[in-house]
């Protein structure tokens, strides 16, 4: 069986083990919680590290220490092997937040909250990753951002195939664009996908910025978890899905899950 992989950065993050345990207790996997220790001059946090882990096994999941030295990017990346899921926290400097999203103005001046090993993460593992922001979520009612292209696909079957019936029975499927043939061929496409898993899937045509529009949704639909592709096969794909991912990523509180 395939481990979900849970990279902590700070062993008294008990929000982040929290998302892990209830994640690996609701898909029935082994968890390896992995440390990445940067900083050779000072101790690894053993004690803090071996606590996590034992509460984790307290709560009956199959758990096991990783810690590593190195860089975050690329010992999360040489982790990743044999892994079904990662689960990662996006490092950001949000103080006062709120359920649903953040206003872009509330960010103006924050370009730091825009995580380096979230996105390289992403990018280099090629694996579903559900991306946290410290904000409890239950994870039962997703909204799929969908248009029909590999990528959107891709995101929804993956996240079908992990979670339906283990962390949600039903969601809404947003297409962000004019209401048009092609809309309405891409929501068939994917309240059948949904079908196929026996999920029952609402749908909504909605025109505006993708990123405003999917966060405005999520709230307007009482979303707790989003999922998305994180890019396309194109140069062109690419850009306009990066820079999607990155309106999303600082803007949501709700876990995002890409593939």
């Amino acid at each position: 069986m395939k481990k979900i992989l849970l990279p902590v950065h700070d062993p008294n993050d008990s929000a982040t083990l929290d998302v892990g345990i209830s994640v690996a207790q609701r898909l029935e996997r082994p968890l390896e919680i992995l440390h990445v220790h940067e900083q050779e001059e000072t101790e690894v946090p053993l004690r803090e590290l071996q606590a996590l882990l034992k509460r984790a096994k307290n709560e009956g999941v199959e758990a096991e220490l990783v810690v590593s030295f190195g860089k975050p990017i690329k010992e999360i990346v040489r982790a990743a092997h044999g892994i079904d899921l990662i689960v990662l926290k996006h490092r950001t400097y949000m103080n006062s937040i709120g359920s649903g999203l953040l206003r872009i103005s509330d960010l103006e001046k924050a370009s730091e909250a825009l995580s380096p090993v979230t996105k390289q993460v992403v990018k280099k593992v090629s694996l579903p990753t559900l991306v946290t922001f410290g904000v409890a979520s239950k994870m039962r009612h997703p909204i799929f951002a969908y248009n029909g292209s590999w990528s959107s696909t891709v995101a929804m079957r993956s996240a079908l195939l992990l979670m339906a019936h283990k962390m949600f029975r039903r969601g809404v499927v947003v297409y962000v664009g004019k209401v048009s043939e092609k809309a309405n061929d891409a929501l068939k496409k994917a309240v059948q996908l949904g079908k196929d898993f026996d999920v029952e899937l609402e749908t909504c045509i909605i025109d505006g910025e993708p990123a405003h529009e999917l966060l405005e949704a999520a709230v307007r639909f009482d979303a707790d978890m989003l999922v998305m592709g994180a890019y396309g096969r194109s140069w062109i794909e690419y850009a306009v899905f990066g820079s999607v991912l990155d309106a999303i990523l600082n803007q949501s509180t709700i876990p995002v899950f890409l593939a």
